[in-house]
């Protein structure tokens, strides 16, 4: 029985370890696509301030189609500071108790026709992360301000835009070449930011290390 097995099924059993390693490759290779999907994976590092990005996107067209688009934006950051408070929507903001904000200026150059509206940002330090609006109450302390993702464009003409993250709209007013943009993050009292990061979809993003005395 045992001779027979091995003669009839030998190069089967040969060939076997190499559709198995195949087989896991393949698999590897959808994870490792559907991970870098969904994770900041490969920045642009700033120099001097200064980041020139560039990136790829796809959305659907008004005529239905998939398309790729790029998304080519120069983003210097000008200052990062510890502050007191801010004024949003005619309220004044500050950090919630234990907390200090901190006020990120930056200065935008991009063609009109770039969509940049729907943005995210960090500070960082230690490999913590904190994101806008989290810990920020009103002066009087009586609730938390949410905070919306038009971080990146000019509230009165943020160019065009991805509905629901997939359908490209114009905007109803050209969004300027250049333009400034000031966020607000708060961290813990003692603690200093080592990186402010920057991006738009995964898995491409902008770092901008810090050195914060």
């Amino acid at each position: 029985m045992t001779r027979s097995f091995w003669h009839g099924n030998g190069v089967w059993l040969l060939v076997l370890p190499v559709l198995i390693a195949a087989c896991l490759a393949a698999s590897s290779q959808r994870m490792v696509h559907s991970y870098l999907a969904h994770t900041r994976q490969f920045a642009t590092r700033a120099q001097d301030g200064v980041a020139i990005f560039h990136d790829t996107f796809r959305a659907t067209t008004k005529e239905q189609t998939r398309q790729t688009y790029t998304r080519d934006v120069k983003v210097t950051l000008t200052e990062v500071v510890p502050v007191d408070s801010y004024h949003k929507s005619g309220t004044t903001m500050v950090a919630a108790e234990g907390g200090r904000l901190w006020r990120i200026n930056l200065a935008f150059e991009a063609a009109p026709d770039q969509v940049l509206s729907v943005c995210y940002a960090r500070l960082v330090s230690d490999g913590v992360e904190y994101s806008p609006g989290a810990a920020q109450v009103t002066a009087d302390g009586s609730f938390e301000l949410g905070i919306g993702s038009e971080l990146c464009v000019p509230a009165d003409a943020p160019g065009p835009t991805t509905a629901n993250g997939k359908d490209i709209e114009s905007g109803d007013k050209e969004r300027p070449r250049t333009w400034e943009q000031v966020i607000h993050i708060s961290l813990p009292d003692g603690v200093k930011p080592d990186e402010f990061v920057l991006w738009w979809g995964y898995p491409n993003y902008i770092s901008f290390p810090l050195s914060i005395g």
